[in-house]
């Protein structure tokens, strides 16, 4: 699949260098018994477009793949 490069504007940039925050917390009381944790994916949540397909540009339908938007769990 080739990636598409005619569109040059500052809003969709790929290949660009990313930045991206992970972070988990946790807690276990002292037996160890019990406990909680919170992980959260893409803290900042910074989008960023992963490609740009052509592969459906006859039909009009070209598209991008973007990245994860900030998950907790």
């Amino acid at each position: 699949m080739a990636q598409g490069t005619c569109l040059d504007v500052p809003a969709f940039k790929v290949g660009e260098a990313r930045q991206r925050v992970d972070a988990s917390l946790g807690w276990e009381n002292a037996s160890k018994r019990f406990g909680v944790g919170l992980i959260v994916n893409n803290l900042l949540d910074r989008r960023y477009v992963n490609s740009v397909s052509y592969q459906t540009a006859s039909i009009g339908a070209p598209y991008a793949t973007i990245s994860a938007p900030r998950c907790w769990c």
